[in-house]
């Protein structure tokens, strides 16, 4: 969709859509422009800063991105993308505590906010508190039973619960969801290349979790886990 005259709200809709597809691309620099150009054309609207925030994350920018949140903030304080955001900065500086509580809020603002509930969980689970991550995977698998991200959070909880067998289930059930999609989305999608690479350890397929985390390294070389 290229640029046109739609009038400031639409073309601004337009620029948020495209600064998103360009931070799925990991190009920040086209992302931060188009979203900046959407802050010009909605001075007033929290999206184009939480844009930025996303963008000045993905650079390690934390600072720089959680003034982006505030502003955001101080504009729609009860909208569940600005908590999510700050949850997302939270959890990125290792703060715990914090990540959940705004998590929490996100999630009491809109109940069916997915990304929440599963960065919820993922928190959850690193703490060990695998009764309270249920909760959230359980939604999530019920709501998104195509999103392969809890199939691999579920794994965790069942391995430590004993049920071995049910846990290596459903991380076939995810793995075959992820080589089903096209060869070449796969090949260009990070967090696809990621959860295949860390699927591939957990069950010991190495050679496969190689290939896959080698492949996703080249979005994000600073990944410490992968």
């Amino acid at each position: 969709i290229r640029p046109g005259q739609r009038g400031s709200r639409i073309e601004a809709e337009v620029l948020g859509l495209r600064g998103r597809a360009y931070l799925a691309q990991r190009d920040v620099k086209k992302a931060e422009l188009a979203f900046r150009e959407a802050a010009r054309l909605q001075r007033g609207k929290a999206f184009p800063l939480l844009g930025l925030a996303r963008t000045y994350s993905l650079q390690g920018d934390l600072d720089e991105a959680e003034g982006f949140v505030d502003k955001a903030s101080a504009l729609e304080s009860n909208n569940s993308a600005v908590w999510y955001e700050k949850a997302e900065i939270r959890r990125a500086r290792q703060d715990n505590p914090g990540a959940l509580k705004s998590y929490n809020k996100a999630i009491d603002l809109q109940k069916n906010h997915i990304p929440a509930r599963l960065g919820r969980a993922s928190i959850l689970v690193q703490l060990r508190r695998d009764e309270e991550a249920l909760v959230d995977i359980e939604y999530v698998r019920e709501r998104a039973p195509r999103e392969t991200r809890v199939a691999y959070l579920h794994s965790i909880v069942l391995t430590r619960a004993g049920k071995i067998n049910e846990a290596q289930a459903i991380l076939t059930e995810a793995e075959n969801l992820l080589k089903k999609r096209d060869p070449e989305f796969v090949r260009n999608h990070p967090s696809s290349l990621l959860l295949l690479g860390v699927i591939g350890h957990a069950r010991k397929n190495y050679e496969d979790s190689f290939h896959y985390l080698n492949r996703y390294i080249k979005f994000d070389p600073n990944h410490a886990g992968s």
